[in-house]
């Protein structure tokens, strides 16, 4: 159940963090969606009450992967950006990537999406 609410508090989250993004409807937005979230609380809850050694030590496990997911995800940053500076050397486009932004009347970050993908520097 936590990560059923967990899911649903991501959807608010991703809804006031990415504004921009295509909206999916939902019947009785922000209510039914809360209550659910507040449901999936109170039988987590409840259960925790109930067997509180074994909720325990599910919960332990779960935190017990927290300290991972964040070395996995540094890593990835990490290694994300090492492979973008990569490809601009590669490319001989550190220099040139104001002119061609105005060129080609692309926001930096869409120039620096083409860039990742080895898109968009002239030789």
């Amino acid at each position: 159940m936590i990560f059923y609410g967990l899911a649903v508090v991501a959807l608010f989250r991703m809804r006031r963090t990415e504004p921009n993004l295509p909206a999916h409807t939902v019947a009785g937005l922000p209510w039914v969606p809360g209550i659910f979230v507040a449901g999936a609380l109170a039988l987590t809850v409840n259960i925790w009450i109930d067997r509180p050694v074994r909720c325990s030590i599910g919960l332990l496990l779960i935190l017990a992967g927290l300290p991972f997911y964040r070395w996995w995800r540094k890593e990835t940053y990490l290694l994300a950006m090492r492979r973008e500076s990569s490809l601009r050397e590669k490319n001989n486009c550190a220099g040139s990537r104001r002119q061609e932004v105005q060129r080609r009347e692309l926001t930096p970050n869409q120039h620096r999406i083409g860039m990742a993908a080895g898109i968009g520097c002239e030789r």
